[in-house]
């Protein structure tokens, strides 16, 4: 369901669904070399900057694991509300951003795996979340909304709302931060953030 990269290209983190288990692709050969045991029903994931560590949301258990990337062992599990999928890192890696519950997002402090702050007005069943490059904010899908909210990460306020197209899911920012992209899932198009 969920897919990333670390970092540094040598290794590619799969989230399965239907299973307890993440699995580690070599990129040099495509190769599945390892699986890491997780919660129920792994959903999303981000690799932190430093490429240290991998968070994993687990859609049925309402939480967030931790995988170590240096021997793919779980050292945490981190409560946060039911039903978390879209799940992003800030470009410093201090701060995970979890939507949740399908209308808030939890942020985690990664130096002490706790939830530090929850955010409230962001529309229902949240679908995608991304972090701009400059680490500023945080932007939010709402599928039921067709909306996106922007999150400003130094309060972590809300700060303004966007219409987008017909069911928006995945978002992603391109390296400048200058734009983004947001998929409409039912309106079969793609829509375009200054």
């Amino acid at each position: 369901m969920g897919i990333c990269a670390l970092p540094d290209g040598e290794y590619v983190y799969v989230t399965r669904f239907m299973s307890h288990l993440v699995s580690v692709i070599r990129t040099s050969d495509n190769t599945v070399v390892d699986s890491a045991i997780v919660g129920d029903s792994p959903a999303g994931i981000c690799a932190l900057p430093s490429g240290d560590y991998v968070y994993v949301s687990n859609h049925s258990d309402g939480n967030v694991s931790v995988i170590r990337t240096s021997d793919n062992a779980t050292v945490a599990n981190v409560a946060v509300a039911s039903l978390p999928v879209p799940i992003c890192t800030t470009p410093s890696g201090a701060r995970v951003y979890v939507g949740c519950g399908e209308w808030d997002v939890h942020v985690i402090s990664t130096a002490s795996n706790t939830v530090v702050d929850q955010i409230w007005e962001l529309g229902d069943e949240l679908s995608g979340i991304c972090c701009i490059p400059s680490g500023s904010a945080v932007y939010v899908t709402s599928w039921k909304n067709n909306t996106v909210s922007i999150i400003r990460t130094q309060d972590n306020t809300v700060v303004a709302t966007i219409d987008v197209g017909n069911d928006p899911f995945g978002i992603c920012s391109l390296p400048s931060g200058e734009y983004l992209y947001v998929s409409n899932f039912s309106g079969n198009t793609v829509s375009v953030l200054n």
